[in-house]
């Protein structure tokens, strides 16, 4: 399982994840937690693979920057 704890202690959602069995942060498409300034993406998500978890991690990166 991905860690989440800093996320949990910054304020940031969480949900459970069925495809991993695990809770993960909630996030939106672009990363978003509705934590100002926080962002997540990969596996802390849910993301599981690498290929999604790089996209994932592309899009917040260009979230972050917007």
């Amino acid at each position: 399982a991905a860690a989440i704890e800093l996320g949990r202690a910054l304020g940031t959602p969480v949900r459970w994840d069925a495809a991993s069995l695990a809770l993960a942060l909630a996030a939106d498409g672009d990363g978003a937690t509705g934590v100002p300034g926080v962002l997540a993406a990969g596996e802390v998500t849910g993301a599981a693979g690498a290929a999604r978890a790089a996209e994932a991690g592309r899009r917040a990166g260009e979230a972050a920057c917007a």
